[in-house]
């Protein structure tokens, strides 16, 4: 057979394998049952942790938690098998697609299918799906997988047969934001997540595959790009949004600040991750100012909410002063510097805030818990301690510890910023625990 008819059979093979696929929209319904799901557990738990836990028995109280658990793990793994099952089909049948449809032309096809291999290798198997969200609960985190790959074969595939792609990369920052919103909204958030993935997925299949097995034509209308909004004014917006739900379920009796510096924490990292372009300087300051909003906020909500949190902190403040006082120098800084550096030193990785929002967030709490009912006089004099070199010095130590991840492309800036990061606090310390033994000298 010569080397012509052997391309036509493949052509006309490759053509038939074409012609069989079928590209199909996702329907989003058991997309969105997770989040449903799971919000009402996890308030009812964060309730009980506080009101009724020690006046009814664990199992009475968490009942009903447990029925939105197991819905929600049901649920998340099925949904989990879908959408991993479609996207990996997808990807495989689309790259084949593409690579009928610009072969000989030129490599894009060819490099897409590529590509589009090892983006469905970064995901976990349908299987695999599964079991990780049965054992874990970690949903979200196969949602915010999903949402990357189908983002990353949008821009890649719509650039091949479009000429331009309509969606701008889904980036680190806004995959912490995602999970930020999802922690800080009880999981809820992982429904219009889900939604949005099985949108962009299908508006997708619409766009580029609608005319399939025909190769795609121009677009009748322009297409209207939905995600270049600003995702710094989003962040700032969601930090916000947190505080004042961190206030109001305080004031109704429920303990959230447990969860909203988790998410505090991530949307933390997320602007970091959005301004790492920017001056040092520049970014400092931004950490500095985050840091002392989380602080003060944290007052506030141990105002707001001293009924529910004095019971869950009570004698905190007495034990760390009980302690404090049958300590040496010595062992005072040892003390002070390694709790300081174990609530800072993982914000020097991506995502790695939480510890940090969560130390500085329940400092302020304690604080709050401190002054309340207090003269406004003595409530003053208490807060000025922010303003003891110490509490100055160890709170820009942490802003800069949080900024360093804005330098990690850049070894020698980052480790410089870690290090200057440490010895402030190694100096906070040695001032608190002199503050200490005057404080205990004086006192005697």
């Amino acid at each position: 057979m010569s080397s012509v008819a052997m391309g036509s059979d493949v052509n006309d093979e490759l053509s038939k394998v074409v012609s069989s696929i079928t590209f199909k929209r996702e329907n989003p319904f058991i997309h969105v049952l997770p989040g449903i799901f799971i919000a009402p557990a996890v308030l009812i738990i964060l309730y009980n942790i506080n009101t009724v836990l020690g006046i009814q028995s664990i199992p009475a109280t968490l009942a009903p938690s447990t029925v939105f658990i197991l819905a929600y793990l049901i649920s998340s793994a099925l949904s989990s098998y879908y959408l991993l099952y479609s996207i990996k089909k997808h990807l495989y049948e689309s790259s084949v697609v593409t690579y009928y449809f610009t072969r000989g032309r030129d490599f894009n096809g060819a490099l897409l299918y590529i590509r589009n291999a090892v983006t469905s290798s970064t995901l976990p198997s349908p299987s695999t799906g599964i079991l990780l969200v049965l054992l874990t609960g970690a949903y979200p985190v196969i949602l915010v997988l999903a949402r990357k790959a189908v983002r990353r074969h949008m821009a890649e595939e719509e650039k091949v047969l479009l000429g331009r792609n309509y969606f701008r990369d889904y980036s680190i920052a806004d995959i912490a934001l995602d999970l930020a919103l999802t922690v800080a909204t009880l999981g809820l958030y992982a429904s219009y997540l889900s939604y949005r993935v099985i949108e962009e997925f299908n508006n997708h299949i619409t766009r580029v595959h609608g005319t399939h097995p025909n190769p795609p034509g121009p677009l009748q209308q322009e297409v209207t790009e939905g995600e270049r909004d600003s995702l710094t004014s989003r962040v700032i917006g969601a930090v916000l949004f947190i505080l004042g739900l961190t206030w109001g379920l305080a004031y109704m009796g429920v303990p959230y600040s447990f969860v909203s510096n988790l998410s505090l924490g991530l949307a933390w990292f997320a602007l970091n991750h959005i301004l790492r372009d920017k001056s040092y300087p520049f970014i400092l300051a931004v950490n500095i100012a985050l840091t002392y909003i989380l602080l003060i906020a944290g007052v506030a909500t141990g105002i707001a909410g001293y009924p529910v949190y004095s019971g869950l902190f009570k004698g905190v403040s007495e034990d760390m002063k009980s302690i404090a006082s049958s300590m040496s120098l010595y062992s005072l800084i040892i003390m002070v510097f390694l709790n300081n550096l174990s609530i800072s030193i993982s914000s020097i990785i991506p995502m790695g805030s939480l510890a940090l929002a969560s130390g500085v967030g329940n400092a302020g709490i304690i604080i709050g818990l401190t002054i309340y009912g207090l003269p406004l006089d003595t409530a003053l004099r208490t807060l000025s301690i922010l303003l003891y070199p110490y509490a100055i010095t160890e709170l820009l130590a942490y802003s800069i510890l949080a900024s360093s991840v804005t330098r990690l492309e850049t070894s020698r800036k980052y480790l410089a910023i870690v290090l200057t990061g440490i010895l402030l606090l190694l100096l906070a310390a040695v001032l608190e625990a002199i503050t200490i033994i005057q404080v205990r000298g004086s006192n005697y």
